[in-house]
């Protein structure tokens, strides 16, 4: 059954957004941990994880897995914990133990997602200040603008993630300021999250 996970996976055509590789690699350099927090399949997004090399990366994965058994060949028949769905979808309904230190311990976080339920994903975890970015795939202006009042910015039909790929340059050149002016540096990268 695991091998048809990933036969599935390499033959077809699941693949990332434009820029994402890069992205999560700029990413990984700076050790900013990547929380990938999903209502489908855990062991197919693992699988992606690996066929595109980024096992080693700062990713952590909380997602539906199945639950096979000892014989990986025999088929899956429950999941492990419980389902998440997408009105769950966020941090109060996942174990505290599910969530490594690296990023419960971070106070600024950006949180993107494609759904209107994904802009709950932050509740129950602790920033001080979390972006919310919108992907709007849908053409009508009020859909446009229930994303609007949910996320605090929003892009339409967007095919890359070159918005999220420059916020993450401001936010790491503002460390690097930080880190040679230590004073006023983390209200730098606290005004640019908040207002972009």
């Amino acid at each position: 059954m695991v091998d048809m996970i990933r036969t599935a996976r390499s033959e077809g055509k699941v693949q990332f957004r434009a820029g994402v590789i890069p992205w999560l690699n700029r990413l990984n350099e700076y050790q900013i941990p990547v929380l990938i927090f999903s209502a489908g399949l855990g062991n197919v997004i693992e699988e992606i994880i690996i066929q595109e090399g980024l096992q080693d990366h700062n990713i952590q994965i909380i997602s539906n897995f199945l639950d096979f058994p000892q014989d990986r060949n025999e088929p899956a028949l429950s999941f492990k914990g419980e389902i998440i769905h997408c009105y769950c979808k966020h941090g109060s309904h996942v174990p505290r133990e599910q969530w490594t230190e690296k990023v419960m311990d971070r106070k600024h976080a950006i949180l993107a997602g494609d759904s209107l339920g994904d802009a709950d994903m932050g509740i129950g975890m602790d920033h001080d200040v979390l972006f919310k970015l919108g992907f709007c795939h849908s053409e009508l202006p009020q859909d446009f603008k229930k994303y609007q009042e949910k996320f605090d910015r929003v892009l339409g039909n967007v095919p890359d993630v070159g918005y999220l790929q420059r916020l993450t340059e401001e936010i790491i050149a503002g460390v690097v300021r930080t880190e040679a002016q230590p004073e006023g540096g983390a209200e730098q990268i606290e005004a640019k999250v908040t207002k972009s």
